[in-house]
């Protein structure tokens, strides 16, 4: 069986990548010659095949040279497609000329030959710009941008059944591809609706490829990762470069200059240090058997020479000032200043000293000292500034490291405001890359040279980075691995890196200089740190810059097997590290699911992935085992380890009381609501009055209305009338965490009385009482104190009714667990429990089993170590499992030099035939759990 699903798996990623590559699409409109109609030739075909539904290519306009798609009002333009499945991009670019009407439509087909069903429809009004997607429930309110060539863009997941589309890099629309869950994309479809003509080129259909740094990033280190995830290739092409017409033409044959890497086996790519402040386009073209696959085009721009300094980190104060709204802070306050940083004319939004200021000074202090790049000052831009003159004209800079000793950057003279709305910086200062942390400006003259005023709009300062920063793991960080490399965002023109560690912040030793922006420190674990980072360099004055003092907290454990590595690419599946019993035949195990993604996306402890491990002790096996064999023994014993850790998660059976007495059960359903209900019921039978106690120990989220809690029922039918006092797991979305239901009458309508004070959540407890027809709910943090929910109310049950635990998921396609227990009944009350499977039928969920481990050393030497709950498999919540060591070295084990690692369902020492089902393993790690 194992060997089948590697088969199959083969042949379905032989065939995904060869479909990928046979069902992509490019067409730049320049194989064509200008003028000449589209239609019947390269696939173009008007719809329903009319050749007067064509559209002319045109030299008019073009993104690449020398044609684009002209979308005449009578163009109807329809190209086929034949992707299935998988996750894909579509990206054309667009060109709409002002002064053009009518509204013109972009379509995207998920049924063209075999139907007709559209997924994406976006109208284009060409006379006030609004663009509107049909498919979607909102505006984004993006407008379109006339006589420019604009990219759409479009991210179709046809398994997942979402898309998302870009207009000139921003989101306007998401949502479901089809609500009819077509897999597939048949057709884009140009229409030109009888309006003005607009333009197309460039049109791709791709598999998706997610880059690394993100399309249109900012702010990019100089020395970057480049990497890429999505659709797989034996090797990639990459090119890089400055010119997006080179990146677009460059080909192996002719590279242009920008073809930096070929024949590259893995998806990553790491480029020569790049240029401050310059925008770098990128290509990633996947060679497969079919052929070499061109990449869309991506870009990023690297980090500035020097940034704006934020607001928060200056204190702006002045020799005096005018007026109460105008302070020194309106001068850095961004006050005034429109999204195109052009100023108001307003006068509140500026700061004006006080008539007779004969010294007049304005100063700004900052957080600590910066290299200081430049001074961009936008001058005093009163109305009555061309008349009177406010503005700063002569100016003396003076900087300080401390506040007490000043030196004299200069005299400057700054360009006076024209007094009108939106005006822009009038004067930059370039302030040499000098290091401060006090600015002062003496002023020396206004432009008006005759009332002794002088005021300023706004300022910004600039500074260079020299000084270590964004570091990893952030400031504050907790649960950071002991063997953890320390980086970090090194200060411009560093030539050595000086990294201080220690237990203190304000006792840091010299820990190592490295010349990379890296350092591997030895820590211990449970400690916390204390770090920063000197930048060197001795050819400049001054030679070091200090970094901000940083912390982070290690964790517990090191990592044996957190389970983020595997894939679903061949090679790096989670069955391929760990063999099941598909595999070997020596167990009832199966590790990873059948179909891609084989590992558990959604279940998890810590990360975005856990194994699952499907059991079957009732076959041929009486137990079930996951095993992982380490290429090189591992050393479990370092800094000072003592124990192994294993997380670990179940499933809810259908029903069982465990040995503590407590009940554990899952349920399907939509709901207990309404007129009519489907949910799990575990019952006895009463007579009379009653009272029915549980506590609610856990209830998977499985909806944020899942319920869970005491029930009396008059019967099993799904209309019966009830009374029911649930926890939920949803907090403000689920009554407050509580709510009182009932059905008065049978098939009647349900009513209910939620929570009204704080949000209650698991562990909580519950109550039901019935005195005659009046049934009450209460909840309670202790079983001790109790507060109803809502009155008293009539259910007129009669005879022999039905009173137990009720569990309910809200969602007919996903299950939920809980655990009860103290579970309390008072009354005449008979029989065992029994289970009702009321509206549906319920999950058999996992047979109680226990866990056990083994590990096995390079000599061969084993131990096994059985979980001590006999009922692990049972834990609907993520439970620590921790070993200690000395467990196993007490057997001869060498924890030093361990080979192999075996989880498995069942009891190893005892084997006993017993049920299926499916737990979660996750965070494998060895060190020194927290007392």
């Amino acid at each position: 069986m194992q060997k089948l699903r590697i088969l199959a798996a083969v042949l379905m990623l032989a065939s995904v990548a060869s479909l990928a590559s046979a069902q992509e699409f490019s067409d730049n409109f320049d194989s064509y010659p200008s003028g000449a109609p589209l239609h019947g030739v390269g696939g173009w075909q008007g719809w329903d095949n009319v050749a007067g539904a064509g559209a002319p290519t045109s030299s008019k306009y073009a993104y690449s040279p020398k044609n684009s798609v002209e979308i005449v009002g009578t163009a109807d333009l329809v190209h086929e497609f034949t992707p299935n499945g998988g996750k894909w991009e579509l990206s054309i670019m667009q060109y709409i000329p002002s002064g053009t009407s009518g509204i013109q439509y972009f379509i995207l087909m998920n049924q063209y030959g075999s139907g007709r069903d559209w997924s994406v429809q976006t109208q284009y009004n060409l006379a006030n710009g609004t663009i509107t997607a049909d498919y979607s429930s909102t505006n984004s309110g993006k407008t379109i941008v006339y006589d420019k060539w604009v990219q759409i863009r479009v991210i179709i997941d046809l398994t997942a059944n979402t898309c998302q589309e870009y207009y000139d890099g921003v989101l306007i629309a998401s949502g479901v591809w089809d609500d009819n869950n077509h897999t597939t994309l048949e057709a884009i479809d140009l229409y030109g609706n009888g309006a003005s003509s607009i333009y197309y080129d460039d049109l791709q259909v791709t598999a998706y490829l997610e880059p690394t740094p993100a399309d249109g990033a900012v702010d990019v280190v100089r020395e970057p990762q480049l990497s890429w995830k999505g659709a797989a290739a034996p090797t990639y092409n990459v090119y890089l470069g400055t010119s997006y017409t080179d990146v677009a033409a460059a080909t192996v044959a002719n590279p242009l200059g920008v073809l930096v890497g070929s024949g590259l086996s893995t998806a990553n790519f790491e480029p020569d240090r790049l240029e401050l402040g310059q925008t770098y386009y990128w290509r990633v073209d996947r060679v497969t058997a079919d052929g070499v696959r061109k990449g869309r085009i991506w870009s990023f721009a690297s980090e500035p020479f020097s940034y704006a300094l934020n607001a928060a980190a200056i204190t702006a104060t002045a020799s005096s000032t005018a007026a109460a709204t105008m302070q020194a802070v309106r001068t850095i306050d961004g006050s005034g200043l429109n999204a195109n940083d052009g100023h108001s004319a307003r006068s509140e939004d500026m700061w004006l000293s006080a008539m007779g200021d004969m010294q007049p000074w304005i100063q700004y202090a900052f957080d600590k000292t910066y290299c200081l790049d430049k001074l961009v000052v936008w001058n005093s831009n009163q109305l009555i500034e061309p008349l009177l003159g406010f503005g700063v004209k002569n100016v003396t800079i003076e900087v300080s490291v401390d506040g007490q000793t000043w030196t004299t950057q200069g005299d400057y003279e700054f360009a006076q405001a024209a007094g009108l709305e939106g005006h822009p910086a009038d004067t930059t200062v370039d302030l040499g890359g000098i290091p401060a942390q006090y600015v002062r400006l003496a002023i020396r003259s206004n432009w008006g040279g005759g009332i002794p005023q002088y005021g300023l709009s706004e300022v910004r300062f600039f500074w260079i980075p020299k000084s270590a920063r964004e570091p990893k793991p952030a400031s504050g960080a907790t649960g950071v691995s002991a063997d953890t490399t320390l980086s970090w965002r090194a200060g411009h023109d560093a030539a050595q890196h000086q990294v201080f560690l220690g237990a203190e912040a304000g006792s840091l030793a010299l820990a190592g200089t490295t010349s990379e922006a890296s350092y591997s420190p030895q820590l211990a674990f449970n400690q916390t740190y204390f770090w920063k980072v000197v930048e060197v360099n001795q050819a400049q004055t001054p030679s070091a810059w200090e970094s901000d003092v940083w912390s982070f907290a290690t964790g517990s454990f090191l990592t044996v097997d957190d389970f983020e590595a595997y894939t679903d690419d061949e090679g790096s599946r989670i069955y391929e590290s760990w063999i099941d019993g598909v595999t070997d035949n020596k167990s009832g195990s199966t590790v990873g699911y059948m179909q891609a993604p084989f590992a558990e996306r959604t279940i998890v402890h810590g990360g975005r992935q856990s194994m699952p491990l499907m059991y079957d002790n009732s076959a041929s096996f009486s137990v079930s085992e996951a095993a992982r064999t380490f290429d090189t023994p591992q050393n479990w014993t370092v800094k000072e380890a003592s124990s192994l850790s294993v997380w670990f998660r179940g499933q809810a059976p259908a029903f069982a009381q465990l040995a503590n007495g407590n009940i554990v059960m899952n349920g399907i359903g939509a709901d207990i609501w309404g007129t009519s209900d489907a949910f799990r019921l575990a019952y006895k039978t009463l007579n009379g009055d009653a009272t029915i106690v549980a506590r609610v120990e856990s209830i998977y989220n499985s909806n944020a209305w899942a319920k869970g809690g005491v029930m009396i029922r008059q019967n099993i039918d799904a209309g019966s009338m009830h009374a029911f006092m649930p926890i939920t797991p949803g907090g403000s979305s689920g009554g407050n965490g509580a709510s009182f239901q009932r059905r008065l009458a049978t098939n009647g309508a349900s009513t209910n009385s939620d929570n009204t004070g704080a949000v209650v959540a698991a562990p909580y407890w519950v109550k039901l009482e019935r005195k005659g027809n009046a049934f009450s709910g209460f909840i309670s943090p202790d079983g001790v104190t109790w507060t109803q929910l809502g009155t008293a109310q009539t259910i007129p049950m009669t005879g022999p009714v039905l009173i137990g635990l009720a569990l309910c998921s809200h969602d007919a396609a996903v299950v939920t667990g809980a655990e009860f227990s103290n579970i309390a009944i008072t009354g005449n009350v008979t029989g065992s429990w029994q289970v009702a499977e009321i509206g549906l039928t319920q999950l058999a969920g996992n047979s109680i089993e226990g866990l056990f481990l083994s590990v096995t050393d390079s000599s061969g030497k084993s131990k096994v170590v059985q979980h001590p709950d006999p009922a692990a498999t049972a834990s609907i919540l993520w439970r620590q499992w921790t070993i200690p060591l000395s467990e196993f070295t007490a057997a001869g084990v060498k924890t030093n030099a361990v080979k192999s690692l075996v989880i498995g369902v069942g009891n190893k020492a005892a084997p006993v035939k017993g049920g299926a089902g499916k737990v979660f393993i996750d965070d494998i790690g060895f060190g020194i759990p927290l007392p």
